[in-house]
């Protein structure tokens, strides 16, 4: 392999997927497509920065935008905070290989209006006493307004102190023993079934 670069006229060869040229500089190949149109958020402290990434580009949050670059086998490098950071893809998340921590994925916010947006929520151990909606990236009702964020089947919640849950039919399990979620309508639903019936006890009926 031959080419004129930027010092003249070189030869190279490849070798496991990147050209190792006689002057001694190397080339990998770049996979950034995998990121484009994709969003992120801090994983410890899921919705307080919502970083994008398109273009080979990351904009958003609390960084200048930088370049981006995702290289064969998931290393990702790029610029946050004024320094050069590198990290791994690992399937929807970004372990950053510092004090950057880890970012996990956003889901489109057509998926998460599917599962999450206008379904109401209350805890199955206090039902009623408050009830949570979904609109956006904001957990609105209870104490105070919070950020909640899905990716992958996998809901993150700065309201009940920054905790992930599990989404599984009409329920959330909160890690960390932080409760169950029950949406409003099974409830209801629930209740509909016993409205207006008469019962009697089976041993003395």
């Amino acid at each position: 392999l031959s080419a004129t670069l930027s010092d003249g006229p070189t030869a190279g060869e490849v070798k496991g997927g990147q050209i190792e040229w006689d002057d001694g500089h190397v080339w990998v190949a770049l996979d950034s497509h995998e990121l484009d149109n994709t969003r992120w958020t801090q994983k410890a402290h899921p919705g307080k920065n919502i970083y994008s990434i398109n273009a080979d580009m990351v904009y958003g949050g609390d960084v200048v935008p930088a370049a981006v670059a995702l290289l064969q086998g998931g290393k990702v490098f790029t610029v946050l905070h004024g320094k050069n950071v590198s990290g791994v893809l690992t399937g929807s998340e970004i372990q950053w290989a510092s004090d950057e921590g880890v970012w996990v994925s956003i889901a489109s916010l057509e998926e998460a209006r599917g599962h999450l947006e206008g379904i109401r929520w209350t805890d199955a151990e206090k039902p009623g006493e408050h009830t949570y909606v979904v609109v956006g990236d904001t957990l609105l009702g209870g104490p105070a307004p919070g950020t909640i964020v899905l990716s992958g089947g996998t809901i993150y919640s700065s309201l009940k102190g920054n905790v992930s849950g599990k989404l599984a039919n009409d329920t959330i399990e909160w890690s960390g023993g932080s409760g169950t979620w029950v949406t409003v309508d099974s409830i209801e639903k629930a209740r509909s079934s016993l409205d207006g019936r008469c019962w009697t006890d089976m041993a003395r009926p």
